[in-house]
This record gives C-alpha cells, sequence and structure tokens, in this order.
C-alpha cells in the first residue's frame, strides 16, 4: 500500500510540473525553452560566423565581397540565425543539467559473448585501450581493404624523390628541402627501403606504413574516448563520439594516406591528451618522470613531423604561464617552450642538416598568406600604384609589382610564392613595414585577397577551380575529398617508380566517399568548414554559456592546442576544396580528431559525486580467460 500511494504522489508531481511548465510557456516564459536569456548571452559567436561565412561565400563565388549587393547582408541573417538555433540545440543536448552521466553501471555484463567483444569499455587502462582500439580497428577494416596498399601523396612524392638525389622544390640533385619537414621525409624514405629490401617493391613498405598508421590512430582515438569517459559527461554524449570515431570514413581513408599531415596527427593527438591532464593537475603532472618523458618525446615529434606543429605547441606551452598555476610549474613549462623551440630551430639545423644533405624551407612558405594579400592589391592597382611604395615592393619582392599582378591566382597562393622565387630579400621585419604600409592604402583589396584564399575554411561552397571565375558564376560544395590511390609528380618520384594503377576496390571507396558527401544532412559531416569553423566556433559558444560552471580560464587552459591549431588553418596556401585537391581536407585533418577532445575538455573533472574505475571496470575489459 505504501508503494502505491508513493507510485501515485510521484505521478502526481510529475504532471503538476508539466502543467506549470504549460503555463509558463502561455505567459512567454520558457525557462527551458530552446532559446531564452542564457541563450541569448551566447548569441555573438554564431552571429559572427554567420558574418564570416557570408564574406568568404561571395569571395569563393564572385572572387571579390560584393559589398554594394543585397544578398550578402541577407545572407548574414540567414547564416546567424542558422547557426544561433543549431548551436542551441546542441548545447541543450550536451549540456542539458540533471541528466544521467556516463558513470553508470560498469559491473554489468552482457550475455553472450559476442556482445562482450563488441562492447567499448572506456576505461583509461593499457588493457582496456588496447581492446577498445581493436573494436575501432575492426570498425574501420572495410576501408583499409579497399584502399590497400595505401596511398602516396603528391608531395609526399617528391620527398621521396630528395630521398633518393632526384631534383625536387627547384634544388639540386642530392638535395634534401626543409620546406617539408625533413623528418618526413627520411621516414618515409626508410618504409621504402624496407620494402624494397623485403620485396623488392617499395610499395610494401608504403603498405606496411599505412598499415601501422591505421593501428596506432585506432589506439589513440580509443585513449581519447577513454579520457573522455572521465569528465562528467553524459553517456549519450561518449555514445555518440564512439560512433562518430568507429562511422566516419574520412578518419580511416585518411590514416591509409602518407603524407605529412596524417603523420603529424598521430603525434599531436596524444600530445594533446597529455596538454589537457596537465592543465587538470594545474602543472604538477611534469613532476612525474614517466609523464615527463612521454611529453617530451610527443613535444619533439609533432614539432618535427610539421612545420605549424612547433608553433601551436610552443605557443600553448607559452600561454599557461597565465594561468593560476605554482610559479616553479610555470618556470618549468616556459623551459619547455623554449628548448624545444631551440632544438627544433638551432640544434637539429646545425647538427643534422650538414650531414644529411638538408638545406632550410625558404622564408615566404610562412607567410603566404600576407604576401598573397600583397599579390591581390597588385591585381587590383596594376596602374594605379606608383612611386615609393610600387619602388619598395620591386626591391623587397623578386617577382615586383608587376610580376606579382601577373601571376596572382584568387584562391591558390603558389604561383606568387613559389618555391623560393619569391622570398622576400632583406629581414622580415622590411616586409612587415611593406606590407603594413600597402594595407593601409588599400584594406579592401586586402580584404578580398584574405577571404579569396582563406574563405574556404569558413563557407560551404566555392570555386570549381583554383582560377578566377567568369560570369555566369557557378558553386562547388566544399566538401572533403581524399585521394585512394597514389597520385606523384612523372617529373620527380615517377623517374624512379611509375604510380600503380588504381584497382577496383580503391575506386569503389573513392565512389563511396563522393556517394556520402552528397546525402542530404548526413553530408553536413563531409563539409570542410564544419570542422574548421562551425565546430570551433560552437565550442567557443559552449564554453562561454558555461563560464557560471566552469572557471573560463580553465577551459581556454584546456582547448588551448586545439584552438590554436585551427587557427593555424589561416596560414596555408589554399583553402577551397575543390575538385582534384584534397589539400584542405589534410590541412584540417587534426582539427577532425581533437574536435571530441576538445569540447570533452569543457566538462569538469569527475568528482566525487560519480563513480570510479573499480577493479571489475578494468576485468570487463576482454573475454577472460575461463
Amino acid at each position: 500500500m505504501a508503494e502505491f500511494r508513493s507510485c501515485v504522489q510521484k505521478t502526481h508531481k510529475m504532471y503538476m510540473n508539466r502543467w506549470n511548465r504549460i503555463g509558463q510557456i502561455a505567459h512567454g516564459k520558457n525557462p527551458d525553452g530552446l532559446l531564452n536569456d542564457r541563450t541569448v548571452e551566447g548569441c555573438i559567436f554564431p552571429l559572427l560566423l554567420g558574418v564570416l561565412f557570408s564574406l568568404s561565400s561571395d569571395a569563393g563565388t564572385y572572387g571579390a565581397i560584393q559589398w554594394r549587393q543585397p544578398h550578402l547582408y541577407l545572407n548574414i541573417v540567414l547564416y546567424g540565425i542558422l547557426f544561433w538555433f543549431l548551436f542551441a540545440a546542441i548545447f541543450r543536448f550536451c549540456f542539458r543539467d540533471k541528466t544521467a552521466t556516463f558513470y553508470g553501471d560498469r559491473t554489468s555484463k552482457p550475455k553472450h559473448g559476442l556482445l562482450k567483444w563488441l562492447k567499448f569499455n572506456h576505461v583509461e587502462s593499457p588493457r582496456c585501450v588496447l581492446f577498445d582500439g581493436m573494436r575501432i580497428f575492426l570498425c574501420w577494416l572495410p576501408y583499409v581493404l579497399l584502399l590497400y596498399p595505401g596511398s602516396l601523396f603528391w608531395d609526399t612524392g617528391d620527398q621521396l624523390a630528395q630521398y633518393y638525389g632526384i631534383a625536387a622544390f627547384s634544388l639540386a640533385p642530392g638535395v634534401i628541402s626543409d620546406r617539408h619537414p625533413f623528418f618526413d621525409t627520411f621516414l618515409y624514405g626508410w618504409f621504402s627501403d624496407l620494402g624494397r629490401f623485403l620485396t623488392g617493391n617499395p610499395d610494401f613498405g608504403f603498405s606496411l606504413c599505412a598499415l601501422i598508421q591505421v593501428l596506432l590512430f585506432a589506439l589513440c582515438i580509443a585513449w581519447v574516448l577513454a579520457y573522455m569517459s572521465t569528465r562528467s559527461m553524459r553517456k549519450r554524449i561518449i555514445t555518440v563520439c564512439t560512433a562518430f570515431f568507429c562511422l566516419f570514413p574520412i578518419i580511416p581513408m585518411m590514416a591509409m594516406v602518407i603524407c605529412k599531415d596524417t603523420t603529424h596527427a598521430l603525434f599531436f593527438l596524444p600530445w594533446t591528451i597529455l596538454y589537457v591532464k596537465l592543465v587538470d593537475g594545474g602543472l604538477e603532472p611534469l613532476r612525474n618522470p614517466r609523464f615527463l618523458s612521454a611529453f617530451i618525446v610527443l613535444t619533439i615529434l609533432s614539432s618535427l613531423t610539421k612545420k605549424t606543429g612547433l608553433y601551436i605547441i610552443v605557443v600553448s606551452l607559452l600561454l599557461l604561464v597565465l594561468g593560476h598555476f605554482r610559479k616553479k610549474m610555470k618556470i618549468l613549462v616556459v623551459c619547455l617552450a623554449a628548448s624545444t623551440w631551440l632544438v627544433i630551430n638551432v640544434l637539429v639545423p646545425a647538427l643534422l642538416f650538414p650531414a644529411l644533405h638538408v638545406v632550410p624551407g625558404e622564408k615566404v612558405a610562412a607567410i603566404v598568406t600576407p604576401v598573397q594579400m600583397l599579390a591581390r592589391t597588385a591585381y587590383d592597382h596594376s596602374t594605379t600604384t606608383v612611386g615609393s611604395q610600387k619602388e619598395t615592393v620591386d626591391e623587397i619582392m623578386p617577382f615586383g609589382w608587376e610580376g606579382m599582378a601577373s601571376k596572382y591566382t584568387p584562391y591558390l597562393a603558389d604561383p606568387v610564392t613559389g618555391y623560393g622565387a619569391n622570398n622576400p630579400r632583406g629581414s622580415l621585419l622590411s616586409f612587415a613595414r611593406l606590407w603594413a604600409n600597402v594595407g593601409i592604402r588599400h584594406p579592401l583589396s586586402y580584404l578580398n585577397g584574405f577571404f579569396c584564399l582563406e574563405g574556404g575554411w569558413m563557407s560551404f561552397v566555392g570555386p570549381q577551380s583554383t582560377n578566377a571565375q567568369k560570369s555566369p558564376y557557378s558553386q562547388e560544395p566544399m566538401v572533403t575529398r581524399v585521394n585512394a590511390w597514389t597520385a606523384t609528380n612523372p617529373d620527380t618520384y615517377g623517374r624512379l617508380h611509375s604510380d600503380p594503377e588504381p584497382n577496383w576496390r580503391q575506386r569503389l571507396a573513392q565512389e563511396t566517399l563522393q556517394t556520402l558527401t552528397t546525402i542530404p544532412v548526413f553530408n553536413a559531416f563531409f563539409y570542410v568548414a564544419t570542422w574548421s569553423s562551425v565546430v570551433p566556433f560552437f565550442i567557443l559558444y559552449a564554453g562561454w554559456r558555461r563560464r557560471r560552471r566552469e572557471n573560463l580560464s580553465v577551459l581556454a587552459m584546456r582547448t588551448l592546442p586545439y584552438f590554436i591549431s585551427v587557427l593555424s588553418l589561416l596560414a596555408y596556401a589554399i583553402s577551397f576544396s575543390v575538385p582534384g585537391r584534397m589539400d584542405p581536407t589534410r590541412y584540417v585533418f587534426h582539427a577532425i580528431v581533437t574536435a571530441p577532445l576538445a569540447l570533452g575538455a569543457l566538462f569538469a573533472v569527475r568528482g566525487n559525486g560519480y563513480p570510479q574505475q573499480t577493479d571489475q571496470s578494468y576485468s570487463d575489459c576482454g573475454i577472460s580467460s575461463n
């Protein structure tokens, strides 16, 4: 009788709460609605994103921002409203209060042995991470079989050509350029030598490299999911992230491509996990020798495998001095950042470059965006700009004012920057003064040059090629693109080893990806801009709305590597994912694999209110021997 009375009381209370909520909505009060006062306070982020999308879409379609056309401002409103509602809905899904967290009963066992093998553990222990990594690899296995033996990217072929003494990148034979990191060049060359030694075919070595990449990515992602389970988040968020990593085809397809961006992401992802652990631990984990050793190794490898990796890591470490940590630990972090910079930029070039016949990369490779903006100004004002301004450009830039104007291509910086052909004379400081002086006189040209080159990170549509479009203007969806087979330069690596013909399995994988990018709603995950701007802006939006629950400075510190790596996209020579170019996809790949970790960083570390990972949890990671 008592149980029946309690049930009746709970039912009555539930219906009364619903009736009161209906009354609040009828009187214009909707505290649980999709849009309320708390939602409005973060509206600046979706609205700003709407402005960027409108400007970038115009630049990608017309080659210039159409300031006098009404569609520009209508698109700002439409994109702003779209992202506002989208961000509010996703935030409600992820951060709704008074819901069960992920930390439910870990001791329950599936009835059938097969289900036990398929169930993810999400426990941060070596054994559990290994088993979860095996499960992820099984989900990727169809793509691995279709794409075997992997593929070489165009630039990778040029690196291998230099490794074997063939001239590339406008250099003499036998010289290796560090424009593409020399560490990657020798790494891929060693796998090529291994394949030649074992079977007489370098493709066998490349297949081993691709398989190792896939296996290591599966383990790293399993570690990401296990670490996310230590945050006070809802179970369904972990489930969605697990399904994303297992089913999103771009990740295994990129893991089968041998290029510097994939190799860098393989080291940068675990480094980011350790970085978040470092912030959560108040920098105290650096006192642990094992943690410090692993952190240093991943720091060096992440810096050696990609040029922007060094800057992302050093800036992320230096910004930790702004956090509320012990002074001694801040000094240690600064020393670590300075040491990394000295090792990569001073010690390695001084000791290894002469012995390995490596020459430093061109200075212009680090400033392609400012050079492209300057070239746009020369293109727009090739005959009107005279006097000392033009003479200064001719003195600093080898192509000169007219040369930059004739070589300018709106959506690709390579014709202007070249390989050393347009390296600025003198110091970068003199170039910075020139760039600022020209920009003050021609700000609209700078804006057009910037959004034509980098607008692909903030637009769902773009041009059909890297050349300027003419009327009638057309638009192409800027989706992720992955080469399913090897395509190298016949004038460099092609002289040593011809590209194998794509087989039916590789063509099937390519066609499957093309089909997935055309399915409505589902294709939203395949837009490059989804990962380069929409997801980062949502994390900013969510972090701002959670500032009353979490310390805003702590949230910022946890997500520093993610946001700095996303900002580094603005330094690349192409952003619009036009047909036939997978460059934007490989550039944004690290942002794809670190996005769930950045989302998890918005949640607090599990406190006393959540169950601990017990011994039973660890024993359930795999099938027991009995």
